[in-house]
Formats: C-alpha cells, structure tokens, sequence
C-alpha cells in the first residue's frame, strides 16, 4: 500500500475529531443550560416567598375577605409557578406544600358569599384551575409518602 492510497484516511480523520469534540461540546453546553436554569428557578423562588411573609393564616371568621381573596391569588400563583415550571418543583414542595394545603381546606369552609364579590370563597377557590391541580397533585403525593413500603 503506498502512501496515496492512505491520504483518504488521514482526511477523514480529522472531520471525525471535529464531530467528536462537536458532540462533547453539546454534551457540555445542555448541562450548563440545565444547571443555569435550575439557578433561575431558584432565584424566582426567594421572590414568590417575599410576597407569602405579610400573608394572614385563613380563618374565614377572622379574615377580611380582601386576606381570604389575596391567598386565594397566592395559591393560583404557586399553581401557574408549577405548571409552567418557573421555579423548582422541589423547592415549592418542601416550602409550600402543607401551606398550600392547609389554606386550601381552610378556603373551602368559606362558604358565605365575600363582600364586593358574588361568589365565596370556596366557589372563587374552585375556578382557580392550578391552584386545584397544585393542591391535588400535593395530596396525592403526601398519599404515596404515607403508604407503607
């Protein structure tokens, strides 16, 4: 074999080395995206969480209606948070899970009409599609963690 017949080969070398490296750079480039976004969501957390601390605990006979309205929007926030993945799942369980919970079903013994509304609390509660999912998906997962194994 002579010299010539191996200059094809040494061709294709390199266009193998660049696809290789090309390959290991995508690799590299997703997990910096991933981890990036993962900082992001995380960031947009401690946001969600400044707006929680001047929130009343509901008791429908001690809360105005404006506190009972305003956690309503809180929870249909955490809810559109969730399903649009803005911020770490994770982190909204572990934060906001019982909390989500706990004033959901408080939400739900609304049941008096609210004034400067026509609907209660309960019925607003209702048409909060994502705050319902959030608070069913949390449900079923505190289910699954009471199961035995």
């Amino acid at each position: 074999m002579e010299a010539r017949d191996w200059l094809p080969l040494l061709t294709v070398i390199p266009a193998v080395l660049t696809v290789v490296l090309a390959a290991c750079a995508l690799r590299q480039a997703k997990q910096i995206f991933e981890e990036q976004l993962k900082f992001n969501r995380r960031q947009l957390f401690i946001s969600i969480f400044e707006q929680f601390e001047d929130m009343a605990t509901i008791d429908c006979k001690n809360n105005t209606d404006k506190e009972i309205v305003k956690m309503i929007n809180f929870l249909e926030l955490l809810g559109i948070c969730y399903e649009g993945q803005i911020v770490d799942k994770d982190m909204l369980f572990r934060v906001f899970g019982d909390l989500v919970i706990e004033q959901y079903q408080a939400i739900e013994l609304c049941t008096d009409t609210l004034k400067n509304h026509t609907k209660s609390g309960r019925d607003m509660l209702l048409e909060s599609r994502s705050a319902t999912f959030l608070y069913n998906l949390l449900i079923e997962e505190n289910n699954k963690r009471d199961l035995p194994s």
